[in-house]
């Protein structure tokens, strides 16, 4: 709930309710920090959802009177006519089982890749075996148990090559022109 206590300090969490009023998305506040219920109700619109969160900010700093508006937590609830509201939860329940399935493949890929490369079998067949690319194939193979977050460049996962004899000499003409 808004405003609940967290680690000694009270959260300044906003639910916000977004519905579609052509052309224009609104949000309306639904609940509020403690001492804050005056502003439930309170709504604001956009044209699109990507300037719909900026916004709200704004309405939260200009009602407040706070201009640290990125210190507000912001919780989004859509809702949708049943016509659009079906096929948009059916989405995102296949979303939620795709990443399940995901992350239950994870151990088992780098085993595979792990069993196929270490019998002396290239990168590039492997792939084709695993249905893969053989980039994959590679990170599955040099990855550590625990992966890095998803978006994440996995530091450590890669190697680094020197660069080649002919790529240091254009480095040094390069440096040498400057």
């Amino acid at each position: 709930m808004a405003g609940e206590r967290v680690a000694g300090s009270v959260t300044t969490d906003y639910l916000l309710t977004v519905t579609r009023e052509d052309p224009w998305w609104v949000a309306r506040i639904s609940a509020a920090p403690a001492g804050q219920d005056w502003l439930v109700g309170r709504a604001t619109d956009a044209r699109t959802l990507g300037r719909l969160e900026s916004s709200v900010r704004d309405m939260l700093g200009l009602l407040l009177d706070d201009d640290d508006t990125d210190g507000f937590e912001l919780s989004w609830h859509y809702e949708l006519p049943p016509a659009l509201a079906g096929p948009v939860e059916d989405a995102l329940d296949a979303r939620e089982r795709f990443r399940a399935a995901e992350k239950a493949l994870a151990p088992t890929g780098r085993a595979a890749a792990r069993a196929l490369t270490g019998a002396g079998i290239s990168r590039r067949d492997a792939a084709v075996v695993l249905g893969l690319s053989f980039q994959r194939v590679a990170q599955l193979a040099t990855e550590t148990e625990d992966p890095p977050a998803p978006g994440h460049r996995g530091a450590g996962t890669r190697s680094r090559r020197r660069p080649s004899s002919a790529t240091r000499r254009k480095l040094d003409t390069i440096a040498d022109a400057s």
